[in-house]
């Protein structure tokens, strides 16, 4: 819960998603690397068969939760608020 709560910097919480990895995970920032988009294929065979990528809004977090890792600073104060928000709902939830 901790990781949903994003409180690891190193760490990005992706919520279970029908379209694409069917479990809550997480991002590991210090792993990433970028590939080809050829080289992208269905986690699960489907019709079209087409490349898995995150929601917009998941994008956001991302793009946000990646600058506060790297650069140590918020790059949009709005998404950064809703990541506070949401933290201060998952943490409460704990208990904690």
């Amino acid at each position: 819960m901790r990781c949903a709560a994003f409180d690891y910097p190193s760490l990005l919480y992706l919520p279970a998603e029908a379209n694409g990895c069917s479990q809550p995970s997480a991002v590991r920032f210090e792993y990433m690397q970028p590939i080809a988009r050829k080289a992208l294929h269905n986690f699960a065979a489907g019709s079209p068969r087409q490349a898995i990528a995150l929601s917009d809004e998941a994008y956001a977090l991302f793009v946000n939760h990646l600058g506060r890792f790297l650069f140590r600073r918020d790059l949009d104060p709005g998404v950064c608020a809703t990541i506070g928000a949401f933290r201060e709902l998952v943490l409460g939830a704990m208990g904690v």
